[in-house]
């Protein structure tokens, strides 16, 4: 036949025409120039990147007749035989069917022999991985000190499966997995001189599936050309292979933001209609994300590995994310496609991971979340948290609060009666929002933007010179609650406490036995809180708790009220230095910093 497939017919006759390898084709210029070409190359890199072809080259480069400068000429009679491979001292092996010991003897005992023709002979020993310990082990001596004029080039794709004994004989060449561009540019110049049409949208995604190999890229686009024709169609080789098309996760990404869970299903059902393989469609997915990652961080779309009409629509979807957003869904694509990949039901699976992404509200940052200061801007309209709403709360005589602390050093529990949250009418809320009993609420709790702030409020500056008094901390108190509940450490304790009194800057608060079940979180919590209360009210104010308890009912009075000893928060426990030295530091910090004591 008279047709050959591109991967031999463009296949580099010339270092410089060797694609994406130039730390190698550098490497063996210069070694030819000052005449230290090695008796033996280790050639290892993946599959279809260029090793047998710059084997063949270092072979026409020794053996050329008329070289020009460093580069084979091509013409001489020594250059097209090897084209051809037809010259009897270029010797090409296939170590995967000559594998045995018997074969490496065979081997040495030619290798004895002058070259009949050419200047070197030169062996070419393809997947050298292939041979046996026992073949490796006799051509030890030959490859160290092979007979002068004797050449050996090996090639793997699997070079932990070679001898460190082989490797120590050889020099390295380490070939690279060529980039997309790379690969494109190749394609691009074949297609012209080839007369044949095709975009790049088409070209970045045969090059992408080439997974680095340009032989893979050139088989991909002479099918291409064997289905299409002269004008090769994108939508056209997505039937043809069966490829994923990037702008199915550019939907699923808008499904995302919309949260519009009818479009993932029909995505989903689509993905099963067509074939694809649940697993790659994941691990795309998974690549869009982090591509949308990078363009947000850095403004270049030049570092990701996309069809230029692609590379906009980055730099437009990923403004709508939060750096948090993004590493959520990574972070979450990378723990369920390791799952579901042995999952006896995978389609199922992969539709539930994207109903759960479509169902994904903005993130937080963790360093909001040790501040306690929980903000989420509005990145788009259906990425923000859901309205909080106000808890009414029952007021209080702040009187009995107070004697009731002051003779018994107790308060009423926490009451554990369901409170029913209804979402409020917005223009009704506006207008409550004026009343007296509303002005902590709306610096805790802001909806006028349509967006949550749980951050630290400004101070009200109706209370920034007044007194405050135990009935100004119950109007606040569920909302406060609220707005400590996503913090990881305040979080235990929302809805576990109650305020009992206020006096002289300082607030004496009841902890239900629940909370004090976290005792180990209780002084970060107590910090939160102050933290929280001080850039809330403009005030310093100091939190002290109560242990309150229901269990018993000769330790409760009868209005309910329980009794209990006071605990200040940070009290210490003092330990006489000579025992200090020989504690534990773990001890030590247990009773000093959380009042714990010895028992035995």
């Amino acid at each position: 036949m008279s047709y050959q497939v591109s991967a031999r017919k463009y296949r580099p006759q010339k270092f410089g025409e060797v694609l994406g390898q130039e730390h190698i084709t550098t490497t063996l210029r210069n070694a030819l120039e000052r005449g230290r070409v090695a008796h033996a190359y280790l050639l290892t890199g993946p599959r279809g990147v260029g090793k047998t072809t710059t084997a063949r080259l270092i072979a026409k480069a020794v053996n050329c007749l008329n070289p020009e400068g460093i580069e084979p000429c091509d013409k001489c009679s020594s250059c097209t035989a090897i084209k051809d491979g037809r010259l009897l001292d270029i010797i090409e092996i296939d170590a995967a069917s000559n594998r045995g010991i018997e074969d490496v003897r065979a081997l040495k005992e030619s290798v004895n022999f002058a070259p009949s023709v050419a200047k070197y002979k030169v062996y070419i020993i393809d997947e050298v991985h292939m041979l046996t310990k026992e073949s490796f082990n006799a051509f030890l001596k030959t490859l160290e000190e092979p007979p002068e004029r004797v050449i050996f080039i090996f090639a793997t794709t699997d070079i932990h499966k070679v001898p460190i004994t082989i490797i120590s004989r050889c020099q390295r060449l380490d070939f690279r997995r060529l980039p997309i561009e790379v690969i494109k540019a190749g394609l691009s110049g074949i297609a012209e001189n080839e007369d044949i049409s095709i975009d790049d949208k088409t070209l970045t995604l045969l090059a992408k599936k080439a997974d680095g190999g340009m032989r893979d890229a050139e088989s991909f686009f002479d099918q291409s050309v064997s289905f299409c024709g002269n004008n090769v169609d994108f939508n056209e080789v997505i039937r043809l292979f069966n490829f994923i098309d990037e702008d199915v996760y550019f939907d699923i990404t808008n499904a995302i933001l919309k949260r519009d869970f009818a479009a993932v299903i029909n995505i989903s059902a689509m993905i099963y209609k067509n074939g694809w393989s649940h697993i790659e469609f994941l691990n795309g997915l998974l690549e869009h994300f982090r591509n949308l990652m990078v363009v947000k961080n850095t403004g270049n779309s030049s570092l990701i590995e996309a069809a230029e009409v692609h590379k906009q629509n980055y730099l437009e979807v990923s403004s709508h994310f939060t750096d948090g957003d993004l590493l959520r869904i990574m972070n979450y694509l990378v723990k369920t496609t390791g799952e579901i990949r042995f999952s006896s039901d995978i389609k199922v699976k992969t539709e539930v991971v994207l109903l759960q992404l479509a169902g994904f509200a903005g993130s937080m940052t963790i360093s909001d979340l040790i501040k306690g200061n929980i903000s989420q801007e509005k990145k788009s309209p259906d990425l923000k948290f859901e309205a909080q709403t106000e808890v009414p709360v029952k007021k209080e005589d702040p009187a009995e609060y107070e004697n009731i602390s002051q003779t018994h050093s107790s308060e009423r529990s926490v009451s554990d009666a369901p409170v029913t949250v209804s979402e409020p009418d917005p223009e009704k809320s506006a207008a409550e929002t004026g009343s007296s009993d509303s002005g902590y609420t709306e610096s805790i709790v802001n909806d006028t933007d349509d967006s949550i702030n749980y951050g630290a409020a400004e101070p009200k500056a109706a209370f920034s010179g007044s007194e405050l008094t135990t009935d100004d901390f119950l109007r606040i108190w569920p909302d406060l609650d609220k707005s400590l509940a996503r913090d990881f450490i305040a979080g235990p304790f929302a809805g576990e406490t109650k305020p009992l009194s206020y006096g002289n800057g300082i607030l004496k608060i009841e902890l239900t036995p629940k909370a004090y079940a976290n005792s180990g979180l209780l002084n970060g919590f107590i910090k939160r809180l102050e933290g929280r209360l001080n850039e809330t009210l403009g005030k310093s104010v100091t939190v002290n708790y109560d242990l309150g308890t229901t269990s018993d009912p000769e330790e409760s009075d009868n209005s309910g009220h329980s009794f209990f000893k006071t605990v200040t928060s940070r009290s210490k426990v003092e330990i006489p230095d000579v025992k200090r030295e020989e504690m534990n530091p773990v001890v030590k910090y247990v009773i000093e910093e959380l009042g714990g004591e010895e028992i035995f």
